[in-house]
């Protein structure tokens, strides 16, 4: 099997209107951010992990050079137009597809973004995803979600979608785009279904998942979904 170029690029910010600066937040004694970072660090098959910042955001981008060193690479953009930092990691650090992130899913696994490389070598597809705001036949969670897009299709549909949505959700409306090869995954429409919602946009998320104990590394997506709903209430 002949490896293709894949990248993560994790799009972080510190600047949420709903809950400022939640990345910098603890989780279970981790920062969130570190959650997220390392997770993605150890997926095979990358080729490099991309910090996509708005280039405003010192603190940020100061504390992740600092924290991360020579793991990660990162690339300033601007605060609002989110697509176009990724935009400009892919010229910048170029790469057949790549695995969107966002830095608010502290619980992302490493294992569900390794499945959606195996997915894309298995049917060569241009977007795969996993998120539950996708399609009412999607079963995968809001906080356990990624999407693994191929960067031809990516740049391509770029040069014609500018409306304010998805210059902000970088993706939207992708999965109804039929001019392109779209999956989600079996292991994801066969495993669960759930309306649990367990990425952090507001100061009671956080206070949710800190009430429990952390759930045991290796959970499968199955387990920890158990998991979660049975601690959660």
């Amino acid at each position: 099997m002949i490896l293709k170029k894949i990248n993560i690029i994790i799009q972080a910010r510190l600047s949420s209107s709903r809950f400022p600066s939640k990345i910098f937040e603890h989780l279970w004694g981790q920062r969130i951010i570190d959650r997220v970072v390392n997770e993605c660090l150890k997926v095979e098959k990358v080729d490099c992990v991309v910090l996509a910042i708005p280039k405003t955001e010192f603190e940020l981008s100061n504390y992740l050079r600092e924290r991360f060193s020579n793991k990660i690479v990162i690339v300033e953009g601007s605060m609002t137009d989110v697509r176009s930092r990724f935009i400009d990691a892919i010229n910048l650090y170029p790469c057949e597809a790549f695995i969107r992130v966002c830095a608010d899913n502290p619980l992302i696994q490493a294992s569900f973004l390794s499945e959606l490389i195996s997915t894309y070598y298995e049917g060569d597809y241009d977007y795969i995803y996993n998120d539950s705001r996708r399609s009412k036949g999607d079963e995968f969670i809001d906080g356990f979600g990624a999407e693994l897009i191929k960067a031809e299709a990516f740049l391509e549909r770029s040069k014609e979608q500018f409306d304010d949505l998805v210059k902000e959700h970088v993706t939207w409306g992708f999965s109804n785009d039929q001019r392109f090869k779209l999956c989600v995954p079996s292991w994801v429409t066969n495993n669960f279904r759930s309306e649990l919602i367990v990425d952090i946009n507001t100061l009671e998320d956080l206070k949710v998942l800190n009430s429990i104990q952390e759930p045991n590394v290796g959970y499968s997506s199955h387990e920890l979904l158990k998991y979660l709903h049975e601690h959660t209430g």
